[in-house]
């Protein structure tokens, strides 16, 4: 007697390898109906395991991603207002910046410029005659201009507003990040703690809630690197990678003039990204075209008569 093939669905294993979960539940349905038994010489092959459900490994994932997000932005937080809060000094390109909102810092009559950083800005008819700066930073303080009145804080615009905000931005970019990857838990841990200390650290902390537009370019980044990593894993994963490096793009390369050039070597990632998402789903599509042909070749070759189960 001629044994009839078994055909299984691989479809949630391709999922769980182009996602880089481990672990994913059986499609309903497949499991043997209660009261059943294996036929004797069916013995499962050797290598085979019963798959076990993934919403626990899930659950698990959100948690540490939780985990990572919320001491990453626990400690920004400590580290930009404790013991006072930290900024940046403007240098001449901030009244520019500023004024696209209209507005000018309260100085209590120190100078303004390169001495003191200033965090309450104020309406200021002097605006009318500065030049307005594009920048990307703009949408980060229309941001913080809305979570100035709701965070109770002084002036039409608050920087201490922005750099919360930006620290909540940089903390979700570094928890994607680590959780992208297909590392061990310990691994994970010690790149999101590698992150935090180099964005941390002052050469580029200082820029979060600075008048300045070095702050977008710097979170620009860190959404492009950690979208990066999800590109090419399927079709959810890229999407949620393309939103986070797209919306890394636009703040990083539309942060100054200077960076515009830095358009060329993203789209490029992007594009890349895109086609190994396509040839992946043609290789995936041609896999089940050819299981699905010698299933059917080796079942139209079994004995008539036989039991279909």
């Amino acid at each position: 007697m001629t044994p009839i093939p078994e055909v299984r669905d691989t479809s949630l294993r391709r999922i769980g390898a182009d996602t880089g979960l481990a672990e994913l539940a059986e499609p309903a349905g497949s499991a043997m109906p209660a009261g059943s038994a294996m036929p004797a010489g069916s013995a499962m092959p050797a290598g085979e395991h019963t798959a076990r459900p993934g919403g626990g490994h899930l659950l698990g994932l959100a948690g540490l991603w939780l985990s990572i997000f919320a001491t990453s932005l626990g400690l920004f937080i400590v580290r930009f207002l404790v013991p006072v809060p930290v900024g940046l000094a403007n240098n001449g390109d901030g009244s520019r910046l500023m004024c696209g909102l209209g507005v000018a810092p309260v100085t209590g009559g120190h100078p303004r410029l390169r001495k003191y950083a200033y965090f309450q800005f104020d309406p200021s008819a002097r605006c009318a005659r500065v030049k307005l700066y594009p920048s990307s930073q703009h949408v980060l303080l229309v941001a913080a201009r809305w979570l100035t009145p709701v965070l109770g804080l002084p002036g039409r615009v608050n920087l201490i507003a922005l750099g919360l905000l930006t620290c909540a931005i940089a903390s979700f970019a570094i928890a994607s990040l680590t959780m992208g990857l297909r590392l061990k838990i310990w691994a994970r841990l010690a790149l999101a703690a590698a992150l935090w200390l180099i964005m941390a650290d002052a050469a580029f902390f200082d820029v979060f809630a600075g008048q300045l537009s070095e702050g977008a370019t710097l979170i620009g980044l860190l959404l492009i690197a950690a979208g990066v990593v999800y590109l090419g894993r399927g079709w959810r994963p890229t999407v949620f990678g393309l939103v986070l490096a797209g919306s890394g793009g636009f703040l990083a390369i539309l942060s100054k003039e200077q960076y515009l050039v830095l358009a060329a070597p993203i789209c490029v990632t992007l594009v890349l990204a895109a086609a190994r998402v396509g040839k992946s789903s043609t290789e995936r599509s041609s896999n089940s075209r050819v299981e699905w042909n010698d299933s059917m070749t080796a079942l139209s070759s079994a004995e008539p008569g036989l039991p279909m189960d």
